[in-house]
């Protein structure tokens, strides 16, 4: 079972509510046991499996799994493109202190409007790691 993303955007609505809710409580889905995992499904070409083994581990804090979801969300590799999500996922990620998370957001903030940034930035910093 896999959830759908909806991109963020300025405009409030029902989007920005199942975004939060997820947020709040976890995705449903695959349990990884760990990143390693989640890069052999990648490194073999399973990048829709290596997503949801990664949104799994990133939910539940994983640095690197937060860094990798923002990239597969960043360049549309098993998931669909969406700049918002992965500059979300790269925001939370930079807050934990992942090394390259600075360089992807500044890529992102050039496609994103100063609304967008803003409203993404206000989730990030509400974000916290599931605790189940």
């Amino acid at each position: 079972m896999s959830a759908t993303f909806y991109p963020l955007n300025a405009s409030c609505g029902s989007h920005t509510i199942v975004l939060a809710a997820l947020l709040l409580f976890g995705l449903p889905g695959v349990q990884a046991q760990s990143i390693d995992e989640a890069m052999v499904a990648y490194r073999n070409g399973n990048h829709q499996d290596a997503a949801e083994q990664l949104r799994s581990l990133a939910h539940r804090g994983d640095i690197h799994a937060q860094g990798m979801l923002g990239s597969l969300h960043q360049y549309g590799q098993g998931v669909d493109k969406d700049e918002g999500m992965a500059y979300f996922w790269w925001l939370v990620a930079n807050k934990h202190g992942h090394f390259d998370a600075p360089s992807h957001l500044a890529e992102l903030e050039k496609q994103l409007t100063p609304q967008q940034r803003t409203a993404i930035k206000i989730k990030a910093q509400a974000w916290r790691p599931a605790t189940r």
